[in-house]
């Protein structure tokens, strides 16, 4: 079970502006959980590449959906769409534009990858860090065995 899952109630329509608004939700979220820029900073930047890539090519999908959970030491940033087809790295060389943000996760992220959903797919990326103060305080005040979680 999850320490913390951010579910987001809604989606966002898939146009270039929700991609700051994914970021924002993304930067709130992880600075309620006490986390400081050298967790928050990566996090942003695959949020900003999978929203991105999620506007740009899932063009099958009108929405998408921002993911954040945080379970033992690991830290899941994905965007799920509605669009089935999965999503390629490119290699551009040094000359071409765009078409590198599976990428610049991929440099970032500790592990990254992608999920089938029935419709559509779950792209993410994953940081290893280490649980957010928060919950190791409010962990000593939790009885042994009852799991914490946010939503």
């Amino acid at each position: 079970m999850p320490y913390a899952r951010r579910d987001y109630p809604f989606p966002f329509f898939n146009v270039a502006s929700s991609v700051a608004k994914a970021r924002f939700l993304l930067r709130t979220t992880l600075l309620s959980w006490e986390y400081g820029d050298d967790v928050i900073e990566p996090a942003l930047l695959i949020m900003s590449e999978l929203a991105t890539n999620a506007v740009l090519h899932a063009t099958e999908s009108a929405v998408f959906k921002v993911v954040c959970e945080l379970q033992q030491n690991t830290l899941t940033i994905g965007v799920i769409d509605y669009d089935s087809r999965l999503p390629t790295k490119r290699d551009l060389g040094i000359e071409g534009e765009g078409g590198r943000g599976l990428l610049v996760v991929e440099t970032l992220a500790d592990d990254w990858g992608c999920q089938s959903l029935a419709p559509g797919k779950l792209v993410f990326g994953r940081l290893y860090v280490a649980r957010p103060p928060i919950y190791a305080a409010a962990q000593e005040r939790v009885p042994a065995g009852l799991p914490l979680c946010s939503t």
